[in-house]
């Protein structure tokens, strides 16, 4: 991790002054070496914390920087002028972006300095639960099959209510309910998702239970186990959601980590490969994208670029740019309503037609780049700001630091347990990839959704041993 961070330092300083002497381009030049600094700002934690491992969650805030922060100023600079006009909403000068590149330094520096204050955490070793590897077969089997129905049945009803027509780029794109009368009138019928969805995590679990059992797997598992990947796959393909095929197979490294004590290279590959190709396929099924029947286009270096670089995605510094600038203009300070919005979760829209959105996601995109239905998660740095101003960049980063420590600390000790490494990868990987890529209010749903399930399954598949006593 170390290594390939530094080779990306020296890639974005290389392209800082190619932009200088080859275009005369001072603001490309002052973001590259700031994107820089902030991707080194993050490697001070492998270098100061010894016993860093690689699957500690600012790894992933390491990666969601170099991709949305460190390589945009060079992507901005020499990459195709379409996809510059996207990013800058056509505006010519990028100097706007040097000064929340500035903040968003500020903001990386607190939460590094957050993440190396260790608060003291329970020892989750301490719970039989977690630390028992006496795990009922025909209860995880029984469990698997439930919910394999219960994300096809909840998978129809939503396809139902969506339609979905034989267009080959109809199978793949975001999908909304309007609702007549409400206020936010596009729903995205959570509890039809949640039941699609629930696959998700039942698969994590059926899997750090395979890889710690000491018995060979059976035809029954393997096919369980295949079925759960397809089916914690293919609801995300369906919603065009590049993210969630991404976290489900990246959780599912992080749990061979653990409890194996490393990712075999043909997995490593094959995975990565397995990425990468989902990725670009869902990229290219969406309407503006093009082509399925063009391989180059899909699967070239530009579709993987545009796929990566050059969208809104990770933590993306034109994205945090363009919102910081709109506040408080066009879009006043929220005073941490967008921190608490996921309490209103559960209840759906269809009955509650005022309810708020889900985050400050639709308010951004609406106010801030002119979209009429789309959202715009604006990212740990962005939302900090939006709510708190200057203040909230240096608090609320450091706060999230200390926090995502703590939860580390907490799960460390039974990382190579199955039900610690299956908790570990369904709540603290995705805690800190959404708080830092998206908004807090859709952190909190997502874990919620996916942690209640698999914790109900890890009490109910585990076997509870009887106390004999000793002969006297």
């Amino acid at each position: 991790m170390l290594g390939a961070g530094i080779a990306l330092v020296l890639v974005s300083l290389v392209f800082a002054g190619a932009a200088l002497v080859l275009q005369g381009a001072l603001d490309y030049a002052l973001l590259g070496v700031s994107g820089a600094a902030c991707l080194l700002v993050l490697l001070a934690v492998p270098l100061l914390k010894r016993d860093y491992d690689i699957v500690e969650p600012i790894s992933f805030v390491m990666l969601a920087v170099a991709v949305g922060v460190t390589l945009k100023p060079a992507w901005l600079a020499f990459g195709p002028e379409g996809a510059r006009d996207f990013l800058l909403l056509n505006r010519i000068e990028a100097s706007f972006l040097v000064n929340a590149s500035v903040l968003v330094l500020f903001g990386l520096m607190a939460y590094v300095a957050g993440y190396l204050f260790r608060v003291p955490a329970p020892r989750l070793d301490r719970s039989r639960a977690l630390t028992s590897e006496a795990w009922s077969r025909w209860r995880i089997l029984l469990v698997a099959a439930v919910a394999l129905t219960i994300a096809v049945v909840s998978m129809s009803l939503y396809l139902s209510k969506m339609g979905l027509t034989g267009v080959i780029e109809d199978f793949s794109r975001k999908r909304f309910y309007t609702v007549e009368g409400a206020e936010y009138a596009r729903s995205a019928l959570g509890y039809y998702r949640w039941g699609a969805s629930v696959t998700g995590p039942v698969f994590l679990f059926v899997l750090a239970w395979a890889l710690t059992k000491r018995t060979r797997l059976g035809l029954v598992e393997v096919g369980v186990i295949t079925a759960l990947v397809l089916m914690a796959v293919v609801f995300p393909f369906f919603n065009s959601s590049r993210t969630k095929v991404l976290m489900v197979l990246i959780q599912a490294l992080v749990i061979w980590r653990c409890t194996r004590g490393g990712v075999p290279k043909a997995v490593l590959v094959g995975g990565t490969v397995g990425i990468l190709a989902l990725l670009l396929i869902l990229t290219a099924l969406r309407p503006r994208s093009g082509d399925l029947s063009d391989t180059a286009a899909v699967f070239g270096a530009k579709a993987l670029l545009e796929t990566t670089v050059g969208g809104r995605h990770f933590l993306d510094l034109t994205k945090t740019a363009h919102i910081i600038e709109g506040v408080p203009e066009l879009l006043p300070y929220q005073y941490g309503e967008s921190y608490a919005a996921w309490a209103f979760m559960p209840i759906p829209r269809t009955v509650w037609l005022d309810k708020p959105p889900l985050g400050a996601g639709p308010l951004i995109g609406q106010e801030i780049f002119n979209m009429r239905f789309a959202g715009v998660p604006p990212g740990m740095i962005a939302e900090a700001y939006l709510n708190f101003g200057f203040l909230g960049i240096v608090l609320v980063p450091f706060l999230l630091g200390v926090g995502m420590r703590w939860m580390y600390e907490m799960f460390k000790p039974v990382l190579h347990r199955a039900a610690g490494a299956a908790l570990y990868a369904v709540i603290v990987i995705p805690v800190g990839w959404t708080t830092v890529t998206g908004g807090f209010s859709q952190m909190m749903v997502a874990v919620m959704v996916a942690a209640v399930p698999l914790v109900a399954i890890v009490l109910f598949v585990r076997v509870r041993r009887r106390f004999v006593p000793h002969a006297v």
